[in-house]
């Protein structure tokens, strides 16, 4: 959107390329302030070093967490038994095409170093590049 381009200080009449917002955060850091919360760290915008979570779920894992740590709660809390969650159905989106189009080798190191610390402590070692 214009707020986060602007935010970036990258154009707001064209085409942005996700090289360029990788080169924009590189170059402004990470600030906490008003558009800037779309690509800061999950460990701060999570509060994970101040709050003590009993659980964090991953995308990839999302039927498996809600069913496993979600569910439960709700059918204690919830007084009545009908908590469903929809089942997610597999869709083709492209997605593994396109992110293989975007990241290259070198991208894919600078998207690292900018976020390692999602890296390490949401525990994706094995969406690490080799560096």
């Amino acid at each position: 959107s214009a707020m986060y381009r602007r935010a970036l200080k990258l154009p707001v009449t064209r085409r942005i390329e996700f090289a360029e917002l990788i080169t924009a955060i590189e170059e402004q850091g990470f600030i906490w302030g008003p558009g800037h919360e779309h690509w800061l760290p999950q460990v701060v915008i999570s509060g994970y070093g101040y709050i003590n979570y009993d659980a964090v779920g991953k995308l990839e894992n999302l039927d498996n967490f809600l069913a496993n740590n979600i569910e439960p709660i709700l059918r204690r809390t919830i007084p009545t038994p009908e908590v469903i969650f929809p089942q997610r159905k597999d869709r083709f989106s492209g997605g593994n095409e396109i992110c293989g189009q975007l990241y290259t080798d070198q991208l894919r190191n600078r998207v690292y170093r900018l976020y390692k610390i999602d890296f390490d402590v949401f525990d994706y070692r094995a969406a690490l590049p080799k560096l």
